[in-house]
């Protein structure tokens, strides 16, 4: 029997990550330190095995893109009891807010395009539009919520890179505050 295996048999509160310093990682901290709870941190080498250690009944919770929970909560092989997003995921409605039991509660992972610096401010602002007009096609905001993935798209190029920004920022301080390293 594994040691995490062993903690959540025990009734020790464990959260499993993909590892030390990853963004799922800082989202449980962030939740521990906004709700005040202590839970112990069991990372693996990488989401798979942190999933299927979930599945399985090893650690007690964890922070999963919707994506790939979403097919073990349809089997019911998990549960989702919150999303970490400001409103509720069209994916699963009837799952709450974080934020709904601990106001004020916003976590989210993202993706981004990026471009090598010196790219012409012409060259990003014209990919930024089409990848704005493209998230706009209803047919195809439906196919990637019907897999749990929200599209939304800056408005600039300047407001995505200040949203990065504050993101370095902000987990600068997590990081310092819980004493979080990277493998």
């Amino acid at each position: 029997m594994s040691s995490a295996k062993r903690n959540c048999v025990s009734g020790e509160r464990t959260f499993g990550s993909e590892g030390n310093g990853g963004t799922l990682h800082f989202g449980i901290e962030m939740l521990q330190s906004e709700a005040g709870v202590k839970l112990t941190h069991v990372p693996f080498k990488g989401a798979g095995p942190a999933v299927i250690d979930l599945v399985g009944g090893h650690v007690m919770l964890r922070f999963d893109q919707v994506t790939t929970s979403l097919p073990f909560i349809r089997a019911g092989k998990l549960r989702a009891l919150g999303v970490s997003t400001s409103t509720r995921s069209p994916a699963l409605p009837d799952v709450p807010t974080i934020a709904e039991a601990l106001p004020g509660f916003y976590d989210s992972t993202f993706n981004g395009l990026l471009a090598p610096a010196g790219t012409p401010r012409e060259v990003t602002e014209r990919v930024r539009s089409e990848v704005a007009k493209a998230a706009s096609v209803p047919e195809l905001r439906t196919r990637f919520i019907e897999q749990g993935i929200e599209i939304v798209a800056s408005n600039s190029t300047d407001e995505f890179a200040a949203f990065l920004r504050k993101q370095v920022e902000d987990f600068a301080v997590l990081a310092r505050q819980a004493g979080i390293t990277a493998n």
